[in-house]
């Protein structure tokens, strides 16, 4: 019990004695690669959402038998 207490406590403190070590670069490094994967994961997703709108719009101007319902 006090180790899964204590475990994530000294996970903090020893990330904060990291930082204080580092350079203002390469955290500023850090920040702008952080920064670029979201924004390509929220630029996937984006593009996710956007394929299954499609393909419901698909589905919705079709009749049963795959013809298209407005020409």
């Amino acid at each position: 019990m006090v180790v899964r207490l204590l475990y994530p406590i000294a996970l903090r403190v020893f990330g904060r004695l990291m930082l204080l070590g580092r350079s203002q670069v390469s955290k500023d490094a850090e920040l702008m690669v952080l920064r670029h994967e979201g924004a390509g994961r929220t630029a996937e997703a984006g593009l996710r959402i956007a394929r299954q709108v499609d393909g419901l719009t698909v589905l919705l101007t079709r009749d049963d038998d795959g013809e298209r319902l407005h020409p």
